[in-house]
């Protein structure tokens, strides 16, 4: 029987339902992939190349299918199985989507934890979507209009339902680890090949050519760390127990203020940006009496808290923290340090209320409590979010205030001002930083000096704290460095109207798309002491280094952790997340025998470090010195 004769029965028939529920996946499988396709160049070349690796299309397609029987036998309605499984996917698919065009980062598993964090992030940005989505829902509503006046077959013995319940469930799972978690049928199923805008090397373009569905749940892999190969517990040990524990001499106890400026990044490097006004004036000041230089943040236009737990925790990678865990932050308590700071948003993003108890921090304040009260209380030129002027100084307060515990002072904070995304529509200072040329869209125009006109409301800002920090009597040292390049509209359209180069294909375009500028300033009383006059270029290297330069330039030995972190980056000073590594200057796949046997040791040392051992008391510290 022909499957429209049986879609014209009064009374569908179970194998009508079927054909239907199949037909139904397949629709929905090709708009999820399709979807996929058009988050990157060449989208058409990218959707059949889909088809032309007929797993590929399999592997997307059962996640579905079994979806979509699941609903059918929870619900004894076909319409509904319809209209449900098609609403997960297609949401979920369109979140990829939006997520791709933002922040230019595929939507993974691990996004499920940070969903408040999302929904905050939407407020702020005007979504733009494809016309595509449109002509989807409306093939989904004619779907589930037709298939409830059509498809109207129903299951009457209750167990029969149960067992569909169960089996298509049961199937899913028992599927999830031998093939979408595994990573022999994730190398086969490479699909770069087939596309030649595709970079092999980019997170991204790995993902968008397998769709979004396989990616998506291949992606639970990163929820759960691995452990690294030939890991043991004694071999960690016994590599741990080479390096060890110093102390901070009293005489060196240096005040160390670090402040995480949000999106920031010094656009003067790039030669083909013609400035009609700079706003980077004082940061040439700045480099002339401070160390300065780059770090390597492994995130774009987003992903914030990647670079500042890689700042506190020296790790080479990020996840979850859910317990208690060793971090420089610990370190300096041990050492008899007040450790705080703050950041003007809620408390609740990315978790940081429970983390930062978790890396250390005695007390962190948040909006709701405290930098509220400070932005009622001060002008902020309409915007909702607290200027870095009240920001460095309520940072300054806070040091002063610590004065009459007589403990030295450590402190990480993290600005809010300048978060994209930025308007599109006209100047909102009146000035213009960049002039418009052909290449540069009036919306790219506008964006790009806005942009521009929050870093110089932030060198402002820096300047003033600057000249008081630099006329206190106790020694202080001043940490800046931007968390990530920011968003300069969809698809970072406003970077290809600049001129900058943000392939991975060569070394420039890696450089331009993860480098952000980091100073380490110190005053008078703090050279005197560390007797490091901490001037000129400090070098580049990765953001999990750059507590290491901190130490460094204070004569601080640290602990065990930071000094493996240093035999690592006389090796290898830049650990990208696109599997290169930077040794001696030039990134390779394949680090040298000599620096992959420091990788390994720096890997099982970190694993040790992070998951075996719980940090140690202030108390703790001293009764073993004291030993």
């Amino acid at each position: 029987m022909k499957i429209k004769n049986l879609l014209k029965t009064p009374q569908n028939s179970l194998k009508s339902s079927i054909i239907g529920i199949i037909i139904w996946s397949l629709i929905i499988t090709g708009l999820s992939l399709y979807a996929t396709a058009i988050t990157v160049y060449g989208h058409i070349g990218v959707f059949l190349s889909y088809f032309q690796n007929p797993v590929i299309v399999l592997i997307n397609l059962i996640p579905i299918l079994l979806l979509t029987l699941f609903f059918g036998f929870i619900t004894n309605r076909i319409w509904l199985a319809y209209l449900l499984s098609a609403l997960i996917t297609m949401l979920m698919t369109t979140v990829n989507y939006l997520k791709i065009m933002i922040r230019n980062d595929p939507f993974t598993a691990t996004d499920f934890s940070l969903i408040n964090e999302a929904m905050n992030i939407g407020q702020r940005y005007v979504f733009s979507l494809h016309p595509f989505f449109l002509f989807a829902i409306v093939l989904i509503i004619a779907g589930v209009i037709k298939a409830r006046s059509l498809l109207t077959y129903r299951i009457k013995k209750p167990l029969v339902r149960l067992i569909g319940i169960v089996a298509s469930a049961g199937i899913m799972v028992s599927i999830l680890s031998p093939i979408y978690l595994s990573g022999t049928v994730y190398s086969k199923t490479e699909n770069i090949i087939r596309n030649q805008f595709m970079n092999a090397l980019e997170f991204n373009d790995q993902f968008t050519s397998r769709g979004f569905v396989y990616s998506f749940l291949h992606s639970i892999n990163s929820i759960f760390e691995p452990t690294p190969a030939g890991y043991t517990k004694e071999e960690a040990q016994k590599a741990l127990a080479t390096y060890s524990y110093d102390n901070i001499p009293e005489g060196k106890k240096i005040n160390v203020i670090s402040i995480m400026l949000e999106s920031f990044n010094d656009f003067s490097k790039f030669d083909t940006i013609e400035f009609t006004n700079n706003p980077y004036r004082y940061l040439y000041e700045l480099r002339s009496k401070c160390l300065y230089g780059q770090v390597f943040t492994n995130v774009f236009g987003g992903g914030t808290i990647k670079s500042e737990h890689s700042f506190l925790t020296g790790f080479s990678y990020q996840s979850d923290y859910r317990r208690p865990t060793n971090s420089y932050v610990h370190y300096m308590k041990q050492q008899g340090y007040t450790v705080e700071g703050g950041h003007p948003g809620n408390k609740w993003f990315y978790k940081r209320d429970l983390v930062n108890k978790f890396l250390g921090f005695d007390s962190y304040k948040f909006h709701e409590t405290g930098y509220s009260e400070l932005y009622n209380n001060n002008p902020n030129n309409g915007d909702t979010i607290l200027e870095d002027k009240y920001f460095f100084e309520d940072i300054l307060k806070s040091f002063d205030e610590n004065k009459t515990t007589g403990k030295p002072y450590f402190n990480f904070s993290v600005s809010y001002q300048n978060h994209g995304p930025y308007n599109s529509e006209f100047l909102e200072n009146g000035i213009e930083y960049v002039k418009q040329t052909e290449s540069l869209s009036d919306g790219g125009y506008y964006i790009i000096n806005n942009y521009l006109a929050g870093i110089e409301k932030t060198l402002t800002a820096l300047k003033t704290m600057i000249d008081k920090i630099e006329a206190i009597d106790e020694p202080v040292m001043l940490v800046l460095f931007g968390d990530h390049n920011p968003w300069l509209g969809d698809e970072s359209y406003v970077y290809r109207e600049l001129g900058i180069n943000l392939e991975y294909s060569n070394d420039d375009g890696i450089y331009n798309y993860f480098f952000t500028p980091y100073i380490i300033y110190t005053n008078k009383a703090a050279k005197e002491i560390s007797g490091n006059p901490a001037i000129g270029h400090g070098g580049d290297f990765s953001i999990m280094y750059l507590m290491n330069k901190v130490f460094e330039t204070n004569g601080w030995e640290g602990n065990e952790f930071i000094k493996a972190t240093n035999e690592l980056r006389e090796k290898i000073d830049i650990l990208t997340g696109i599997g290169l590594y930077r040794e001696n200057g030039v990134f390779t796949q394949y680090p040298s025998e000599a620096a992959l046997e420091k990788l390994n040791k720096f890997r099982y040392v970190q694993y040790y470090w992070r998951n075996e051992i719980a940090p140690k008391t202030p108390e703790e510290i001293a009764s073993e010195s004291a030993d």
